[in-house]
């Protein structure tokens, strides 16, 4: 066995010591002590409040990536928009010729942005999740519990971003009958 094989075997030994050692504790403070009153009362606050931390954490470092990965993308996404929300104004004479063209230019600026977002997206979130696998040193169970509540908070911001453009993208007069 070599050192890494070793390592891993004592952290499973030691979360199992861990695991009997607050059964124990449970089971002693339910019969002997009678303790059940103080920690029925205090242990779920606890608990929640863990809880309620590690989620915390993780959906705030879900909204950096979304936000972060938003804030490269803001400028072309502003310049999609304003060249639809300018073609729509009063004094621009339209035909079917240019909205058909700024149609096309709407759906390749699109494309194109939500390409550029999601590829920031996944490097963000991939270098998170690297960075959670080098402070375990393999994939464990808890690393890929994390990481996939953090991909989920993350499609939650991404989605939340999408439902935040789609009522601007359908008031283009383009899109209008």
């Amino acid at each position: 066995m070599d050192n890494k094989d070793l390592r891993g075997l004592l952290d499973k030994k030691e979360s199992l010591l861990l695991l009997i050692s607050i059964l124990f504790a449970w089971i002693l403070s339910n019969n002997i002590f009678h303790l059940t009153d103080l920690l029925g009362s205090t242990a779920p606050y606890f608990f929640v409040g863990i809880i309620g931390s590690l989620l915390g954490f993780l959906l705030l470092r879900a909204g950096l990536i979304v936000i972060k990965s938003l804030i490269y993308v803001a400028a072309e996404l502003s310049l999609i928009i304003f060249l639809a929300q300018s073609y729509c104004s009063q004094e621009v004479t339209r035909s079917l010729q240019s909205d058909n063209a700024i149609k096309g230019l709407i759906v390749v600026g699109f494309i194109y942005v939500s390409y550029r977002f999601l590829n920031d997206v996944y490097s963000e979130l991939i270098g998170t999740v690297s960075k959670l696998r080098e402070a375990d040193a393999k994939w464990s169970w808890r690393v890929i519990f994390v990481a996939l509540l953090l991909f989920s908070f993350t499609c939650f911001f991404a989605w939340s971003v999408f439902l935040v453009m789609q009522p601007i993208v359908e008031s283009f007069c383009i899109y209008k009958l």
